[in-house]
């Protein structure tokens, strides 16, 4: 009986190892690549351009979420600096050219939601627009963003937690959804 209690408690427990050995392996395989991302390039690769806004510093997600490639989060992590420098500086065409063909606002159309773009970066005042510590996900092939948004302007001042989606369109990064979190 105790041959036979044991090697049913071991088929038992079978299950329970593979799960433990697979979350092991994948939480393995996210470190290699956040290892990737973090190291610095060798002395002889050229440095990238310092950003815009030495606010905006990535921050690793250390778990089992899929982080996009170095290449990915770096792309979009420039984008991201562009899209905060087009927005605070009210340039609306290079702004507005940061999303995709496909997003959708939520609460009204893409045509309306342009105008309204438009006529508020019209206003007169500066805007500063800060973003502290996005973090990075890969989730079918759109990278998602999430972030503090502390913006203030002569008339408004928020604070809030926000996600862009960045999608690849034509060879380019652009956004897919904004939300409000």
């Amino acid at each position: 009986v105790t041959e036979a209690s044991n090697s049913a408690a071991t088929k038992a427990d079978a299950p329970n190892t593979a799960v433990k050995r697979s979350v092991a392996e994948r939480l393995a395989a996210v470190n290699v690549v956040t290892e990737k991302i973090t190291t610095p390039a060798p002395a002889s690769m050229p440095r990238p351009a310092p950003t815009l806004t030495p606010s905006i510093t990535p921050t690793l997600l250390h778990t089992a979420k899929k982080l996009p490639s170095g290449e990915a989060q770096a792309a979009v992590l420039a984008l991201l600096n562009k899209w905060q420098a087009a927005w605070a500086s009210k340039d609306v065409e290079s702004y507005l050219g940061f999303y995709a063909m496909g997003f959708a606002p939520v609460q009204m159309g893409r045509t309306s939601w342009e105008a309204d773009r438009r006529v508020k970066l019209a206003k007169p005042g500066p805007i500063q627009l800060n973003i502290v510590e996005p973090s990075f996900e890969m989730l079918r092939g759109v990278v998602k963003v999430n972030f503090t948004q502390e913006y203030s302007s002569s008339n408004f001042r928020d604070k809030t937690r926000k996600r862009l989606d960045w999608v690849q369109e034509g060879g380019e990064w652009r956004i897919q959804r904004e939300a409000t979190l």
